[in-house]
């Protein structure tokens, strides 16, 4: 075995490599937590992955890369890294019980807000009955800002408008490059009944349940795109995840306050196609007619 061989695992016969699982693992742990990755972040300079809410909690106190010491400006904290989706889907792809239990967690923490929410509700509406608070105005920011908890929550059934627009403004990423997580090209027209048009406007209403991914096959069907061409959904400055359901969209950048969702989009495709993987075709077997015989063939 060659010295590259013996470094990034043992090459097949068909030129293939095959990585032993635990040279994989070290690469999918938050070197902040020791855990493995959750909504995964790379920082930009120096490339070192982190969970998000690690990452945002240990850069309070310092402002350098947890791994190698690199500079962090926390005045501009969003040019620092980036939301590395590929990585984190690496990581549910190896151990899918971990997607499946932040799922479950993330589901346990919408209820816990919505049961807090409606106690405040009924406690405050029971002082106000008995005559013991005169202003409840004034009360739901206090209780909220001591408490953590959002007085609106949104439910999965809920109805939410939303709407989407193509291209994205110019600018509109802070720091100007969009976040991509791999080497794309930006479509800059799109394919409508009407023709290719350089700018488009849709509008849907639907429930908080639906997710980003929903929409992205929607918006590929109503466009005439297919792969590899792909559509990125933003909001808030970031390229949406397709697991958040627009409830998870409400809460995170909202506060769960409940308004109407308006998201840019742009459609995208390899800025390489030959280095995408090859489609595979199956071949043909042909059928084998069977022959008649010549004395079955006479009668």
């Amino acid at each position: 075995m060659s010295q590259e061989d013996h470094h990034f695992g043992k090459r097949s016969q068909e030129g293939r490599i095959t990585l032993p699982l635990r040279q994989i693992i070290p690469h999918l742990l938050c070197r902040i937590c020791n855990g493995y990755l959750v909504d995964a972040i790379s920082l930009l300079d120096c490339n070192h992955s982190f969970c998000r809410s690690c990452f945002l909690e240990y850069i309070k106190k310092k402002c350098n890369c947890p791994v190698c010491g690199n500079f962090l400006n926390k005045n501009k904290l969003e040019t620092c890294f980036k939301n590395d989706w590929l990585l984190q889907s690496m990581v549910y792809k190896i151990i899918p019980a971990l997607q499946m239990a932040e799922e479950r967690d993330r589901k346990t923490v919408y209820e816990k807000l919505r049961a807090s929410s409606t106690n405040l509700q009924v406690l405050i509406q029971r002082l106000v009955a008995a005559g013991r608070l005169d202003n409840q105005t004034e009360l739901l920011p206090l209780t909220d800002k001591r408490f953590g908890l959002s007085l609106q929550v949104c439910t999965p059934n809920e109805p939410i408008s939303l709407g989407f627009e193509f291209p994205i403004p110019e600018g509109y990423f802070k720091n100007g490059g969009g976040m991509k997580a791999h080497d794309v090209v930006v479509e800059t027209m799109l394919r409508t009944p009407e023709g290719m048009v350089p700018s488009t406007q849709c509008f849907f209403t639907t429930f908080a349940k639906a997710t980003i991914s929903t929409f992205k096959k929607l918006l590929m069907i109503k466009y005439s795109l297919s792969p590899p061409s792909d559509i990125e959904i933003v909001y808030g400055g970031e390229i949406l995840r397709d697991d958040y359901s627009l409830g998870d969209i409400v809460q995170i950048f909202l506060g769960g306050v409940k308004k109407y969702l308006h998201f840019y989009f742009q459609a995208v495709k390899p800025a390489d196609p030959a280095s995408m993987m090859p489609q595979l075709i199956p071949e043909t077997i042909p059928t084998k007619v069977p022959k008649m015989d010549d004395s079955k063939q006479s009668r």
